[in-house]
């Protein structure tokens, strides 16, 4: 906004303050070399974009999917160089992969409940035990934290609810340790 009024305004902003504006007469100082300075590097990247234009064959146009342009979203501003080819093509990145915990036959060597023949239900009223499978805001830790195999996060987490509903450990902080 405050652009805006400086070009659209002989008059120069001197300062401005929260829901103030002090005008002055005052000649802008050096704003005709940098509106200049502006359209000559403006015609810079027109010009090297033609060319990247021109370096664009139709056998590309082979390699190019829908899925390969970004278009402008709603309710996000645009800006000139939302415009440019660099911008407007994807980057081919790929996402890794969240990680949802060990393989099935490292989590049944690492998880005491399997190997010890323990119901994690039967459980449920040993808060000392299941603190240690709590985070400190009270959540349930992710199979990927506790090498738990799927049945036993499962039943685990069945046995947390069932102590936080019956009072025995706290809803929303994990149990402090004396």
């Amino acid at each position: 906004m405050l652009a805006l009024l400086r070009r659209a305004s002989p008059f120069r902003v001197s300062s401005v303050r929260a829901f103030s504006t002090t005008w002055s007469n005052a000649a802008p100082s050096n704003s005709i070399q940098e509106l200049a300075d502006l359209v000559e590097e403006t015609q810079s990247r027109l010009e090297e974009e033609a060319e990247q234009i021109q370096e664009f064959s139709p056998s590309n146009l082979r390699t190019w999917s829908e899925g390969m342009l970004k278009f402008p979203q709603a309710h996000k501003p645009v800006t000139p160089r939302t415009f440019t080819m660099q911008d407007r093509t994807k980057k081919n990145s790929f996402r890794k992969r969240p990680y949802l915990g060990p393989s099935a036959k490292v989590s049944r060597r690492k998880d005491v409940f399997h190997q010890l023949g323990i119901d994690p239900l039967q459980e449920s009223l040993n808060p000392a035990l299941l603190s240690h499978f709590v985070t400190d805001m009270g959540r349930v830790m992710g199979r990927a934290e506790t090498q738990l195999t799927w049945r036993s996060q499962r039943r685990l987490s069945k046995a947390i609810r069932r102590a936080k509903m019956m009072g025995i450990i706290p809803l929303h902080s994990k149990k402090a340790r004396l």
